[in-house]
């Protein structure tokens, strides 16, 4: 069944849209949560979550329609809202915790730097 391009531009504008809650949720959390640690631990058990709802509700290639379409939008959703909401925001706040006034910045990029190489590799 094909929805049409308009259609698929909503839903893919919508599930996109879903990182800046998460942005906003980490702000708000980081903080009573304990900070980035905890934050990012938890993240991925919702990226987890959210990667395990995905895979029961599509299941497999060898069936041409997913189990429920709602069910893989709203895992996508979900998905989307915990990359931004974990691993997005406290990549950026760790290193400003971790290293020193001194060579914060120098090690802020050089610790960026390292992880744009392991994403590579």
């Amino acid at each position: 069944e094909d929805d049409g391009l308009i259609n698929s531009s909503w839903r893919e504008a919508m599930v996109t849209s879903m990182g800046i809650p998460g942005v906003i949720c980490a702000i708000r959390m980081i903080e009573p949560m304990g900070g980035p640690k905890p934050l990012q631990g938890w993240g991925f058990v919702v990226i987890g979550a959210a990667c395990a709802m995905l895979s029961f509700f599509n299941r497999g290639a060898d069936v041409a329609v997913p189990v429920s379409k709602w069910g893989s939008f709203i895992a996508c959703c979900l998905l989307i809202f915990a990359l931004n909401w974990g691993c997005n925001i406290t990549s950026y706040v760790m290193p400003i915790e971790k290293f020193p006034k001194e060579c914060r910045s120098s090690f802020h990029g050089v610790s960026a730097g390292f992880g744009k190489v392991g994403a590579l590799i």
